[in-house]
């Protein structure tokens, strides 16, 4: 009786003979900062901003899907639409 072997085993086995290629540290960074979310203002991931807070909030399900598909729409992120809202909140620009 023959032994199965694994889909996976000749992966396995050439892993590792496989070199890896030196990595560009400066680039890899590059690479990686450009896909990151910046903040308009000062060009930092808002999570490393300490102009930021994160916060969370529970919304009904189909509210925070509408509000995201017509932020989307908008090409607008919907921390951006909170910002904008709570900012006129605050300066009694809205009534609630």
């Amino acid at each position: 009786m023959s032994q199965k072997t694994s889909k996976f085993a000749g992966i396995l086995k050439n892993r590792a003979t496989v070199k890896s290629a030196p990595i560009d540290t400066e680039e890899t960074v590059e690479k990686i900062s450009k896909s990151l979310p910046l903040s308009k203002k000062s060009g930092l991931a808002k999570s490393k901003n300490p102009d930021y807070t994160q916060v969370s909030a529970y919304l009904p399900s189909s509210l925070y899907k509408k509000t995201k598909i017509k932020s989307l729409g908008n090409d607008m992120e919907f921390s951006e639409l909170l910002e904008i809202l709570l900012t006129k909140w605050t300066e009694d620009k809205i009534v609630i």
